[in-house]
């Protein structure tokens, strides 16, 4: 019981930092964008897929044993691939 709950917990915890760290990236790409004068910075579907994209990756890093700061290096690069 208590590692269904403890897992049930950081599944949450999880959740929780995918979602700030999702409005975090959309935030950076957002400013970023505004700073380069690109018109895209208003066009929030386009924010979206790049930050689903970026979390993905993230995500996919992480399973594959890479570390924090290795898996948001390569996250950030899709982030921002092609700006």
């Amino acid at each position: 019981m208590k590692n269904i709950k403890r897992d049930s917990i950081r599944n949450f915890c999880e959740e929780i930092f995918i979602m700030i760290e999702n409005t975090y990236d959309g935030l950076y790409l957002k400013k970023f964008l505004t700073e380069e004068g690109d018109p895209r910075a208003d066009d929030d579907a386009f924010i979206n897929e790049r930050v689903e994209r970026s979390g993905a990756v993230f995500e996919e890093c992480r399973l594959q044993g890479m570390t924090v700061d290795q898996a948001q290096e390569a996250a950030m690069a899709v982030l921002l691939e092609g700006l």
